[in-house]
């Protein structure tokens, strides 16, 4: 369901954007029913233009951010580490912690995410926001772990869930935990970032130049 503040936004948007193309036809005074049919095209191609720059860009812009709206903007990539308690089969031990990137393409309507490590990525078949609470957002993801081919015997590929507290304001970390059809999990730190790059794999995530939050 839409929130109330912006339905009513929509709907203002809609009369104002009439009212321009009353305007236009020099038929803003005593508009008959004919004349706002004709304006109906106005209204159709100003409004698909509109929601499609919402949901590109508009919708994490200053006031819109957090007045209208209160979803995070976690866009870029972020570099972190993730714990498991994974086994592994050779050295009968828990693995140190690994080097991850996450990468989070993002829309107002879309988000899609993107784990790397050096032995395996993982791909989002579904992710969104909750918020369990008034001001906390959660990033809810299941995924598919695809580790590579020489790894493959001793790590199959697998399919899992992952949770994301969004934490700070500004945004400053993503923390959380994973787990496994494989009956593994663990825990993920997210506290660096690369905002404007989007990268396309591990060796191409570890060569941008992160700054810590704060």
């Amino acid at each position: 369901m839409i929130p109330t503040r912006q339905l009513k936004a929509l709907i203002w948007a809609v009369l104002i954007v009439l009212m321009i193309g009353l305007g236009i036809q020099g038929k803003l005074q005593g508009a008959t029913a004919d004349d706002l049919i004709h304006s109906y095209s106005y209204v159709l191609s100003s409004m698909a233009v509109l929601l499609w720059c919402w949901n590109r860009f508009l919708w994490h812009w200053w006031p819109f951010y957090p007045w209208f709206h209160k979803q995070p903007y976690i866009k870029g990539t972020w570099k972190g580490i993730l714990q498991s308690t994974y086994i592994d089969p050779e050295t009968h031990q828990v693995k140190p912690p690994l080097e991850i990137y996450l990468v989070v393409r993002q829309t107002y309507a879309e988000t899609d995410v993107r784990l790397f490590s050096l032995e395996s990525r993982s791909v989002s078949l579904s992710a969104n926001f909750v918020s369990p609470n008034v001001d906390e957002y959660l990033l809810a993801s299941t995924y598919r772990n695809t580790p590579s081919i020489l790894r493959r015997k001793q790590s199959p590929i697998s399919h899992g869930g992952l949770l994301l507290y969004v934490r700070g304001a500004p945004i400053h970390r993503l923390e959380g935990e994973y787990w496994t059809d494989r009956e593994t999990k663990g825990e993920i730190l997210l506290s660096e970032r690369m905002k404007g790059k989007l990268a396309d794999d591990f060796q191409q995530a570890q060569g941008f130049a992160y700054r810590p939050l704060q």
